[in-house]
């Protein structure tokens, strides 16, 4: 007898073959989801929310993949690269989050124009580089100016 896992996987699979061989009724399912989205838009963001914090481990993944381009294993690369430290400081994180109090992660630090990722940084760090808009003279000039001030 199958588990109720093993029996949902089936079905799952099952019903993927079927709809590969009627893309018609993969686009009618498909706009009829939209439709009911967009009509019980509050229980969608609700149930999306819930699944969401039930599955923060997914979540992560998602939210690199999506606003990055790069998987979980991507990102340890880059941390074991850095020494699980900042590429401008050189320090551990120590910023702890506002909800959890846990030490956040590096943040993933990349280009607004390219969208290429550059390393891991702490928040500070982060934070430092985008208040002066990722641009690099900007950066010289305050190198400059903080220079200039301790002479």
């Amino acid at each position: 007898m199958k588990t109720l896992e093993e029996k949902r996987e089936y079905d799952r699979v099952r019903m993927a073959e079927w709809l590969k061989k009627h893309p018609e009724a993969r686009e009618r399912n498909r706009i009829r989801n939209i439709e009911w989205r967009n009509n019980n838009r509050e229980k969608c963001c609700r149930a999306t929310a819930n699944w969401r914090a039930k599955n923060p481990k997914y979540e992560s993944i998602r939210k690199l993949k999506e606003r990055y381009d790069i998987t979980p294993e991507k990102y340890q690369e880059l941390l074991l690269q850095q020494g699980n430290c900042c590429a401008i400081c050189g320090n551990e994180e120590t910023a702890r989050h506002n909800r959890s109090n846990k030490i956040q992660k590096l943040a993933v630090d990349h280009c607004h124009v390219t969208g290429n990722v550059r390393g891991l940084l702490c928040q500070d760090c982060n934070r430092g580089i985008s208040r002066f808009h990722d641009d690099p003279t900007r950066l010289e000039n305050a190198i400059k100016y903080l220079i200039r001030g301790s002479s």
